[in-house]
């Protein structure tokens, strides 16, 4: 399996932890190095794109676990429910509120692979199609899809994420690209700023309003929208980076083989050993209570919680 398999897959991990945990372990050893920038680039020209307007058809409400294809991306909608995304083509909604009622919803573009959900700034929901090669937008209130294709084709739209700016932010796997769609107008800007063989599939916005994203062939970049330059630093070991999300303490943090890092918005690196020998930290994300929760796919069960502020690691068994 190639490297940009690997990253695809260990991109859609979603992070579960359980209340109670089983066991704890301690960490490792800490290596920190302030990383000075290998390159920064400037960004192609703009794009338009064509734009596909659909309304959808409500499949089915109350729906059974046995229509669901394998859930793959979550995100909170403003309507205040869960909506995600299955390999079944679908989007569906799930209610926190009235025990769980499910509508899922048939996407327009059969077989369009989708990879990530999130909200946009317009009250709709925003996702991404790998195979489809489009950015597409769900209203919660009417179920109306719209479609956008993405000017370069087979980029391998993976990860999307709003931005400070109101736009939406994707990163293009295939094609080392960063996008960005504007909800208001459907116009797609694409940066060509990233280096070959990148497979960047996971995105975040930072404390300082920058677009930062992973590289698999061990940088993390950072991209900023108001002078549209692109920064990119080389990580200690020179890893695999699989997924990046900002933290509370204002720095971005990420996972990779064994270890799970930050870097400040300067450039400053940190990494921490995993808690478990030959363990392979995927999904992360900033908890309620203020650490970094992340899990562990090298492994059955195990989710890891680290400090931002003391830097301790934790794991915990969840089966």
């Amino acid at each position: 399996m190639n490297k940009k398999l690997i990253s695809k897959y260990l991109s859609l991990i979603v992070a579960m932890v359980l209340a109670i945990p089983v066991s704890i372990f301690v960490l490792v050893s800490v290596v920190a190095c302030t990383n000075a920038p290998t390159s920064t680039f400037s960004s192609t020209p703009p794009f338009s794109s064509s734009t596909t307007n659909f309304t959808s058809s409500l499949i089915t409400t109350n729906a059974t676990g046995s229509d669901i294809y394998a859930p793959i991306a979550i995100a909170a909608g403003p309507d205040h429910n869960l909506w995600f995304t299955d390999i079944g083509n679908h989007i569906c909604n799930l209610s926190p509120t009235t025990g769980g009622i499910i509508n899922m919803y048939d996407v327009p573009t059969n077989n369009t692979e989708l990879t990530s959900i999130t909200a946009g700034s317009n009250g709709n929901l925003w996702f991404t199609e790998f195979d489809g090669n489009k950015i597409g937008e769900i209203s919660p209130t009417t179920g109306t899809f719209t479609e956008y294709d993405v000017p370069t084709a087979n980029a391998g739209p993976m990860a999307i994420v709003a931005g400070t700016d109101g736009n939406l932010w994707f990163t293009e796997q295939s094609a080392d690209k960063i996008g960005c769609i504007s909800p208001s107008t459907g116009k797609v800007v694409e940066y060509n700023a990233l280096s070959s063989y990148s497979s960047t599939s996971s995105i975040a916005i930072g404390a300082d309003g920058n677009i930062w994203f992973n590289e698999a062939d061990g940088k993390i970049g950072n991209l900023s929208p108001s002078t549209d330059k692109t920064t990119e630093y080389d990580i200690p070991n020179g890893s695999d980076i699989f997924n990046i999300t900002s933290g509370t303490d204002d720095d971005l943090w990420f996972t990779q083989f064994g270890e799970i890092g930050k870097i400040s918005p300067t450039g400053n690196i940190t990494e921490y050993s995993a808690p478990i020998l030959r363990s392979s930290p995927g999904g992360i994300t900033a908890g309620p209570d203020g650490n970094l929760w992340v899990t562990n796919s090298a492994t059955e069960g195990n989710i890891f919680k680290i400090s931002p502020l003391t830097g301790n690691v934790s794991g915990y068994n969840v089966r």
